[in-house]
């Protein structure tokens, strides 16, 4: 079976009830796994809200890729097979 690990660069905030969503100035990522896999197909946001699950949200670049490496070995050891995506939701 296949996984996909996700680094998702947070490139902007999230508005809120008054304001609109802004260029993030902070280096900040978030960390998903998508079971099978991602289709290439439509929005991200559609693919990750149907079948992703997120680890973490708003984290510093080095510990997702921490978060990464830790999930990637427990899925290997599990017998998966485990592709890595970086993307930003530019």
């Amino acid at each position: 079976m296949k996984i996909t690990l996700l680094q998702l660069h947070e490139a902007y905030s999230r508005g809120g009830f008054l304001t609109g969503a802004s260029i993030n100035k902070k280096d900040e990522w978030s960390v998903w796994l998508i079971p099978g896999g991602l289709s290439g197909d439509g929005d991200i946001d559609d693919e990750l809200a149907k079948k992703g699950v997120c680890f973490s949200q708003r984290v510093s670049s080095d510990r997702a890729s921490r978060e990464v490496a830790e999930i990637e070995a427990k899925f290997i050891a599990a017998g998966f097979t485990v592709e890595h995506e970086a993307l930003s939701n530019d």
